[in-house]
């Protein structure tokens, strides 16, 4: 069947791009605005956001890991061709060291996020085998004899540049690392012995320098994720808002106020998917009229005409026979009843009791020359319909059938 009118979405997760049930949009969009506005200079945001955040981005940023593992491991081992020539008294060390421990351990890392870790446990992994990458080459540098281990110190600085700009650890897991590695080297460096003292200076104030441009450059890339993150965020509300916005417009132009159901250019519109969708090649048309209803609103006045109006809305909206039947309002006291694949025999049934269900609600009608309460009359048509043509002209013999219901007394049914 042609989809069926829908006029409620209570607190449904909104499907423009964001998990988040619509009526809690605007205070996400307030949250929103305030950080943007105060700042997150501690690279956290407020814990509502914070979740939101990794749920949105983990996934990306877990496989980013698993890609910059897979790049460190290979470049990692390759620079097992300068272990050899720059500190071959120590190249089975070396070869421990990667193979035995690093290695594996990089791969054990890149299953878990592949399986799924927590965010802390994440990125603490993260910066922990980088401290653990680079507290390895500080122990080769430590018990490596050979003249040439003095340059071998650069790998160090390429470690850290590596974790804190290229693999881009979380702010505060960089400054750990950073921090321990830092600490690492001058314990155990600068007691190796063979170094003169101006070349431990340098390379210890060159080591720092490189700490402090790259948890510099990280701290600015980890914000401008973040800005962005919201920036972005902020503007799917506001896409979001908007669509919740022109939903509910959409649906009350397709409503009746007064009564909650269709209105007639939903009926249309109902009508015209009813053609194009053909699930059945029969449909039924019941069209009801108010008896007397001038009479009732100008005895009991206007509210009570509305109220009067809401019940036999409701009466007809029980009647229906299932989810693909519609009744809307077409104008004034008239209702229209579409009753897809059903025949004159069904409309018949359907008719009657909608009109004894509007009989027995006793609505008291004391102008009415027909009853002491409120009555309807309708005019059913029936029949196979391939083209907007045939609907329009079992409307017409629906509308003609209610004439001769109300010529013939009121308060019946019409073929």
């Amino acid at each position: 069947m042609p989809d069926k009118p829908h006029f409620e979405n209570h607190g449904s997760p909104h499907p423009v791009g964001i998990d988040i049930p619509e009526q809690e949009l605007p205070v996400l969009a307030g949250e929103v605005d305030t950080t943007l506005e105060k700042g997150f200079h501690w690279l956290r945001f407020p814990a509502h956001l914070e979740e939101l955040f990794e749920r949105e981005t983990g996934a990306t940023r877990a496989h980013y890991l698993i890609i910059g593992g897979l790049v460190s491991v290979l470049i990692y081992n390759l620079f097992l061709f300068a272990d050899r020539i720059m500190i071959p008294d120590v190249f089975s060390s070396a070869l421990v060291i990667h193979f035995a421990i690093i290695t594996p351990a990089t791969f054990l890392f890149m299953a878990a996020l592949y399986r799924g870790i927590p965010a802390v446990a994440r990125e603490n992994l993260e910066a922990a085998i980088t401290v653990g990458t680079g507290a390895g080459v500080i122990y080769l540098l430590n018990i490596s004899k050979d003249p040439k281990a003095i340059y071998y110190h650069a790998v160090l600085l390429l470690i850290i540049t590596f974790g804190n700009i290229i693999v881009q650890l979380r702010f505060w897991q960089a400054v750990a690392a950073s921090m321990l590695l830092g600490g690492i080297y001058v314990i155990f460096y600068p007691f190796s012995p063979g170094v003169p003292v101006l070349v431990q200076a340098s390379n210890i104030t060159v080591l720092y320098t490189c700490i402090g441009f790259t948890l510099f450059a990280n701290y600015r890339l980890e914000h401008d994720q973040r800005r962005s993150y919201l920036l972005n965020l902020r503007e799917r509300i506001q896409h979001a808002i908007l669509s919740v916005k022109n939903m509910k417009l959409a649906e009350l132009s397709h409503i009746d106020p007064l009564t909650a159901i269709p209105n007639r250019l939903e009926l249309n519109e109902y009508l015209d998917r009813l053609v194009q969708q053909p699930q059945s090649d029969s449909l039924a048309i019941l069209m009801a009229d108010i008896d007397h209803f001038k009479l009732y609103n100008d005895c009991y006045g206007h509210p009570a005409g509305d109220e009067c109006l809401r019940q036999i809305a409701g009466v007809l909206l029980k009647s229906l026979r299932n989810s693909a039947d519609i009744v809307a309002r077409f104008g004034g006291e008239e209702f229209v009843a579409l009753l897809p694949g059903a025949d004159m025999r069904i409309a018949g049934l359907v008719a009657e009791r909608i009109r004894l269900a509007v009989q027995n609600l006793a609505i008291p009608h004391q102008a009415s020359p027909i009853s002491a309460g409120v009555t309807i009359s309708v005019g059913i048509a029936a029949g196979s319909f391939s083209t907007s043509s045939d609907v329009q002209g079992m409307l017409a013999r629906a509308d003609a059938a209610l004439y001769r219901a109300k010529s013939d007394g009121r308060n019946c049914v019409r073929q």
